[in-house]
């Protein structure tokens, strides 16, 4: 099993939430299935449904991002 959970930031990095799976992510933020995996793929900046999204450990402390 994965321990890692989908993070939600605003474009200006502050933390919003955290989902258990992508399939989460999207659903709460009715984004079509997928859509969220290529914006945190090689930590690019892309916004999808007006966040940033990263893809972390459980054990990751919870900090905003630059």
């Amino acid at each position: 099993r994965r321990r890692t959970h989908i993070r939600q930031y605003k474009p200006d990095g502050s933390y919003v939430s955290c989902y258990n799976t992508l399939a989460d992510a999207e659903k709460f933020n009715n984004l079509k299935p997928r859509s969220i995996s290529g914006s945190y793929v090689r930590y690019r900046q892309k916004p999808v449904g007006g966040f940033l999204w990263r893809r972390v450990s459980i054990y990751e402390p919870l900090v905003d991002i630059k």
